[in-house]
């Protein structure tokens, strides 16, 4: 994936009010082949598979600390188990303040301007609200379901390659 593209989607996420942040590639243990065998810390034992997790942490972190407006992206790298090693793929996730519409928007303007054509399903996903979770081509988007934090939050999590596919 070029270094424009990549810019072009920093570049319409910003503009739609996000922040960018980074979280980190260990996460606890998650349901993954690749664990560490000497992990650094109970926290940090396993590459993690999405980037949503890590999100939804960040903004219930701000959430706590009375941080307004929340909208964060990450775009990282995940580590699916494939072979002797992790299949690595580039990813981008967002979370933000806000319901369905919101996210539905924000996967729209990512689609349009990477000139891909746009087809949602019903989706299902654990950390979405069941019955507002939608799926594309790439990814997930949706509410963020009510037991993972207060209020109404909207997320998503789009793999970079099969975006730039479509």
């Amino acid at each position: 994936i070029s270094h424009a593209r990549l810019a072009r989607d920093k570049i319409a996420l910003v503009g739609l009010g996000f922040v960018e942040t980074y979280t980190p590639s260990l996460r606890p243990d998650e349901e993954t082949s690749w664990k560490l065998d000497e992990p650094i810390s109970v926290e940090l034992t396993a590459l993690r598979t999405r980037l949503l997790p890590s999100l939804v942490e960040a903004a219930r972190r701000n959430a706590e600390v009375g941080a307004g407006r929340i909208a964060l992206f990450e775009i990282a790298r995940v580590y699916l188990p494939g072979g002797e090693l992790p299949d690595e793929r580039l990813h981008v996730a967002g979370i933000a303040e806000g319901g369905f519409a919101r996210v539905k928007g924000v996967v729209e303007t990512l689609y349009a301007a990477l000139k891909a054509d746009l087809e949602v399903e019903r989706g299902e996903d654990p950390l979405l609200h069941p019955g507002k979770a939608a799926r594309t081509a790439a990814g997930i988007f949706g509410e963020v379901h009510p037991s993972l934090l207060e209020g109404t939050w909207s997320a998503f999590e789009l793999e970079l390659h099969e975006l730039v596919k479509l």
